[in-house]
């Protein structure tokens, strides 16, 4: 997954958001059993298949048809006609994209790194795929996982279990 850092006027905002982007990828990648997938930070709308973003901000995708909204932090994906997969966001300046998601933390959290961080990594797991929230206040995954910054022994064994099943329907 290519991701695409929205960038604000504010560098130390942006300073935390990289940290939280940073610490997160470092800990999917590192839950995965056999590097079934990576993250790619890319410096340009046109390479990302995620956008991620502060909220309220001028996004450089087009969300008319499908607008972000959500708690602390929220991953925004929404589906076709035939309700299979996600279509693409069209990128403002009309040229071809990928963006699929857009992970949106609200700034009202800036104020605490780990939070931050906590946040986007819970986030960039429903990226992976990990759609549903956990019942256990313990993992990562839970639909508010406070200040949990990394994937528990529960929320690894449910990504490698994601990755390592063999799809059992056909499109």
């Amino acid at each position: 997954q290519n991701v695409y850092q929205h960038a604000i006027a504010s560098d130390s905002l942006n300073d935390v958001l990289r940290d939280g982007l940073n610490h997160a990828i470092g800990e999917w990648e590192a839950a995965a059993l056999y590097g079934n997938f990576r993250f790619q930070r890319v410096d340009i709308p046109e390479e990302a298949d995620v956008v991620l973003t502060w909220s309220a901000q001028d996004l450089p995708v087009d969300v008319s048809e499908c607008p972000p909204s959500g708690a602390s932090a929220y991953t925004t994906f929404c589906l076709n006609s035939t309700g299979d997969r996600p279509p693409l966001y069209p990128l403002r300046n009309n040229t071809p994209g990928s963006v699929r998601f857009i992970v949106t933390v609200r700034t009202t959290e800036a104020g605490n790194p780990r939070r931050i961080r906590a946040l986007v990594t819970h986030e960039l797991g429903h990226v992976l795929g990990l759609a549903q929230h956990s019942p256990n206040a313990a993992d990562l995954m839970f639909r508010d996982p406070v200040l949990n910054e990394s994937p528990n022994v529960r929320d690894r064994a449910t990504l490698q279990v994601l990755y390592q099943s063999r799809a059992d329907i056909s499109p």
